[in-house]
């Protein structure tokens, strides 16, 4: 095994070991953000196939609302800005 291929393995060991740690805070999060049933679909339905117009109609909320969501989990890193699947507009896709 090359030098590089030892550390990509180990890099990939911590990322593993890292992941783990941080799954309780993450689920105690999400708990306390997620308080709604709307709250959750918007969330779940936040993989970057939909934008806001669509999550908006999908949840029965405003563009507006969806937005404010995104934007509030954006800045917990719970996700990341991503273009919407087909171009048009943007979306996030959150963990």
């Amino acid at each position: 095994m090359t030098p590089q291929e030892e550390q990509t393995q180990l890099l990939k060991e911590i990322l593993k070991w890292i992941r783990f740690t941080g799954m309780n805070q993450v689920k105690s999060v999400l708990e306390s953000e997620l308080e709604t049933d709307v709250d959750k679909l918007v969330y779940q339905k936040s993989d970057g196939a939909y934008g806001t117009v669509e999550l908006a109609k999908l949840s029965g909320v405003s563009n507006a609302t969806v937005a404010h969501m995104w934007n509030s989990w954006l800045k917990m890193g719970l996700g990341e800005s991503i273009p919407v699947r087909g171009g048009l507009g943007s979306s996030v896709l959150l963990i």
